[in-house]
């Protein structure tokens, strides 16, 4: 909005893929190999296993998605509208919410860049708590 005493509040749901867990399996797909490479790829992955090696990933799908996005302009100063936006959330205890300050222009973009930090800070506990069930 780049005006003084003007600010945009937009408030929404953002959403971004939970990772998945992608372990090898016989049914892979060997496109261009023959039948031989694939049982042989098969067998070293037995191998593998059998030495305690089990492969396991986390791929993390990059898919966002933004909906139910709203919008509203308050004439009052940024911080004091920062300011009640914080005690809404604090009283709501929604653990879920967040308030992400922004350049109106590029306010996507900061959406993205959240999403993306989350996904990062995240990647460490998944892993741990995936690890902790076996499952990795």
């Amino acid at each position: 909005m780049d005006s003084v005493g003007k600010v945009r509040i937009r408030s929404g749901e953002v959403e971004a893929s939970k990772p998945l867990l992608i372990k090898p399996s016989r049914d892979m797909e060997f496109e261009g190999f023959n039948e031989e490479s694939h049982d042989k790829f098969m067998q070293m992955l037995e191998t593998m296993r059998q030495n305690g090696v089990d492969l396991a990933f986390l791929q993390y799908g990059f898919r966002f998605r933004r909906s139910n996005v709203t919008e509203e302009i308050v004439h009052e100063p940024f911080d004091a509208v920062c300011e009640s936006l914080l005690q809404d959330v604090r009283r709501s205890g929604d653990p879920m919410l967040a308030i992400i300050a922004g350049v109106d222009d590029n306010w996507e973009i900061s959406l993205v860049k959240f999403a993306l930090e989350m996904i990062t800070q995240s990647h460490e506990i998944n892993t741990f708590d995936l690890k902790r069930r076996k499952l990795l």
